[in-house]
């Protein structure tokens, strides 16, 4: 512990001396964004004795814990080229070469070959078990166990962030028409809880006669500890299709009067008999506050309706007949020591994407593209992340490109769940811990292509929240829909509509006050935590910008 402390004076961040949480502690994390019904294995009566699945953490694992420095954010200007397949999003890219582990003693005569895909999210990696396994139509497969070896240190990674792992189990006969997936994430004790948690991407599995199923998930198995999200450790996956199907094997067909092109490359068409759905109105607000320490030099924030900035943030948002349109960039501070304002290309980015809504585009990686474009080719210099998203006002659908570590999360209702919750939370884009895809004047930046793109449905009654890192790094989603969820409540009980500014406001509050608490176990610094291998508390002074968007 002497030389843990030691080292997290050396880095500039307070060290808690906890050795691990009290079971009270614990348990008030576990507040479920999900709720908790474990999946039933459906392939119990499987006699096959387990696949025993090895994984020792990759080596860039073990240099990024050794790192001397955590900085909040640096300039990303690595001669090394991190795309190297231009345009695709960095959760399809594998990280290493997918690793085929060995086989069972007794291999049967039919192999299935399962690609497990991690999730980007920061934290997404777990040194926790697990366990899969395949059901067909015909049968089921033999287990897979992903475990530590006899020896090995129990908190090593066995499923890394952002990667593809590789097995192979075998079938003593062909399961034909692949039907689930069963995954269990196993449980683990108090002092490992921490890393344990796991988002699961997808699991790709390719049959014996070369077919890929695909089995997507997006979710989490366990707590996670930055966020607060928890999901089930037992889920039933169920396959893609290629196309909805009668048993007759004939195609759905959908009834519409017409099925016209709109400007944004999308069918759009009513129903016969059916009127047109009423469109989505919103009410938004946002806020910009600059560092404390930015301040004490003269830094004031700007916060205007529709544009705004504070520091490195900016914002915009704005509406036009069909759509809804929002964002939030925070520029890198660094570029100061360059001469160059850290600010100019999050409001040049910002500004640009207010003008291309306005202008009618539809498509937010179209709208940053335009945005990069012209900021580029005016001379804004430095770098920043940026986070764009549309609404479609006629079809309740929200579109985002996301480039970096702002985001945003959607809250509100959905069937079988009345009370509001997290239905939506955009992952940390991120080279690495600390290091954020970015946009910029120099040679090494990355490209609008690079961002994630989404499409969540929304509707009247959803509440969004984007914000900068300012926000998601001090304030757990939790937290954020406990101050949604009471502002709301109280709006309601007393017959009016809500605040979206008293929302921005109290977020806004929230993560200041956080920012400045050196012992709160804030997101960052769990996530810090699980980065590093050591233990660091506090919150992270930065510019915080918070935009609420209340649909209805």
């Amino acid at each position: 512990m002497a030389v843990r402390r030691a080292l997290g004076r050396l880095l500039g961040n307070p060290l808690s001396e906890r050795s691990c949480a009290s079971p009270a502690a614990v348990e008030c994390l576990h507040r479920a964004v999900e709720p908790q019904g474990a999946a039933q294995p459906l392939w119990q009566h499987a006699a096959t004795p387990p696949v025993h699945a090895s994984a020792a953490p990759p080596a860039a694992s073990a240099a990024l814990r050794t790192g001397p420095t955590l900085p909040p954010r640096q300039l990303f200007t690595s001669s090394t080229p991190l795309n190297p397949v231009p345009g695709t999003p960095a959760r399809e890219r594998l990280a290493e070469p997918a690793l085929t582990e060995p086989a069972a003693e007794a291999e049967g005569a039919f192999p299935y070959v399962i690609h497990v895909h991690t999730g980007d999210q920061r934290g997404a990696g777990t040194h926790a078990g697990v366990v899969i396994g395949i059901v067909g139509e015909l049968g089921c497969s033999s287990n897979l166990s992903i475990q530590h070896s006899p020896g090995e240190d129990e908190d090593a990674v066995l499923l890394e962030r952002g990667t593809t792992r590789t097995f192979t189990v075998h079938s003593s006969e062909d399961l034909g028409k692949l039907q689930t997936v069963y995954v269990k994430r196993q449980k683990v004790g108090v002092s490992c809880s921490l890393g344990a948690g796991w988002f699961l991407d997808k699991i790709d599995v390719v049959d014996p006669k070369g077919k890929v199923w695909t089995f997507p998930c997006e979710a989490w198995f366990g707590l996670d500890n930055a966020s607060g999200a928890e999901g089930s450790l037992e889920r039933n996956l169920l396959p893609l299709i290629d196309e909805p199907q009668f048993d007759d094997g004939s195609f759905m067909e959908t009834d519409v009067d017409e099925m016209a092109m709109e400007g944004d490359n999308t069918f759009s068409g009513i129903a016969k008999g059916k009127p047109a759905p009423e469109p989505i109105s919103v009410a938004i607000s946002a806020l910009a506050i600059p560092d404390r320490s930015k301040v004490a030099q003269g830094t004031r924030a700007i916060n205007r309706k529709g544009f705004g900035y504070g520091g490195e943030d900016s914002y915009f948002f704005c509406e036009t007949e069909k759509t809804i349109g929002i964002g939030v960039a925070d520029g890198v501070y660094a570029w100061r020591d360059q001469g160059i304002d850290p600010g100019e290309m999050s409001r040049s980015l910002t500004g640009h994407a207010r003008e291309a809504v306005l202008s009618g585009l539809t498509d937010p990686l179209l709208i940053l593209s335009n945005a990069w474009y012209k900021a580029f080719h005016e001379g804004a210099r430095g770098s920043s992340t940026a986070t764009v998203a549309t609404i479609n006002k006629h079809r309740g659908s929200l579109s985002s490109a996301l480039l970096g570590d702002s985001g945003f999360i959607v809250v509100g209702t959905t069937p079988g769940r009345p009370f509001r919750h997290v239905k939506y939370r955009s992952p940390h884009h991120e080279h690495s811990f600390g290091h954020p895809f970015q946009l910029g004047h120099h040679e090494h930046s990355d490209r609008p292509e690079d961002a994630l793109i989404a499409r969540v449905p929304v509707g009247a009654g959803d509440v969004i929240i984007m914000g900068s890192d300012g926000l998601f790094d001090n304030v757990h989603d939790e937290d954020i829909l406990r101050e949604v969820d009471g502002t709301l409540d109280v709006a309601e009980s007393k017959g009016r509509a809500a605040s979206s500014s008293a929302i921005a406001q109290r977020l806004a509050k929230l993560a200041f006050e956080a920012s400045m608490d050196r012992r709160a176990q804030t997101p960052y610094a769990i996530a810090a935590t699980e980065a590093f291998d050591l233990v660091f508390s506090g919150g992270k002074p930065d510019d915080i910008t918070v935009l609420c968007a209340i649909l209805s």
